[in-house]
């Protein structure tokens, strides 16, 4: 008889999922992987969104009171959840049983018992209804990129930040036309990943949708082959507040407004 191997998900602060040993793994990086091969065959792969998701039940509960905001909708949480399962599913070696548990703070009694993940799972999914109330929602999981400009000579100086991350570059007056293109591309969403020097550091943004949200994207600031800073965004606030700070404190724009000007390039 073939050996079945299994994970299960148990969402709880920072968890995800547990092993048969019982080791708990976080969705850092939206990844869901095995390493220990007495534990299975390996794997790793994304599950773009997952860490979003269990993000957004951690915003709502306290972990030293066990319970949840009164009006958090577990049916929706449970919707998307069931729903990464199945990904998570159709990607496990052939060989996992794949678990799926509500978290202990969960009382509504959306899903009364652990679910084993297999073909029934799209009727599950259908029971929860057709759509979650959390989409046009803010994402949970979303960087406040601090953004500084200094007009110095003949070039900008600017700073982006995150938490204790700082990358600066200088970008030459001339060349502040491709520092809009560049945020152009980024507000109409631009499949493929955009790259621009700026003295030694290039730039790049990453259009992505992560779960129910279509409007996030990935920034990097890479100096030669180092990473400076990562950040998650919400693309057209990105593109807002940079554009904003350029034209409006520097002066650049003097036919019509950064506001306008920053919608004009969010209508996507």
């Amino acid at each position: 008889m073939n050996r079945r191997y299994y994970i299960r998900i148990t969402p709880d602060y920072d968890i995800l999922y547990d092993d048969m040993k019982g080791c708990s793994y976080s969705a850092y990086g939206d990844e869901v992987y095995n390493s220990e091969p007495s534990l299975g065959p390996m794997f790793r792969f994304a599950v773009p969104g997952i860490e979003e998701w269990l993000k957004r039940y951690e915003d709502a509960t306290d972990f030293a009171e066990t319970t949840t905001y009164p009006d958090f909708d577990w049916k929706s949480w449970h919707w998307e959840g069931l729903q990464f399962a199945k990904y998570i599913r159709e990607r496990l070696p052939l060989c996992y049983d794949l678990y799926y548990n509500s978290p202990y703070e969960d009382k509504s009694g959306t899903l009364d018992d652990e679910i084993l993940v297999d073909d029934t799972i799209d009727q599950r999914i259908s029971s929860l209804g057709k759509y979650s109330s959390f989409m046009g929602k803010a994402c949970s999981r979303e960087d406040n990129v601090k953004i500084e400009i200094e007009n110095k000579d003949d070039k900008l100086h600017i700073t982006l930040s995150i938490r204790s991350l700082t990358a600066t570059f200088d970008v030459l007056t001339d060349d502040v036309k491709i520092l809009k293109q560049w945020l152009e591309n980024i507000a109409k969403g631009v499949n493929t990943s955009e790259c621009y020097l700026f003295g030694d550091k290039n730039l790049f943004f990453f259009p992505q949708k992560i779960g129910i949200h279509p409007e996030m994207g990935t920034l990097w600031v890479m100096s030669r082959c180092n990473s400076e800073l990562s950040a998650y965004v919400n693309r057209q606030e990105f593109v807002k507040a940079f554009y904003s700070i350029l034209f409006t404190k520097l002066g650049l724009c003097h036919n019509t407004s950064a506001s306008t000007a920053a919608g004009n390039f969010l209508q996507l």
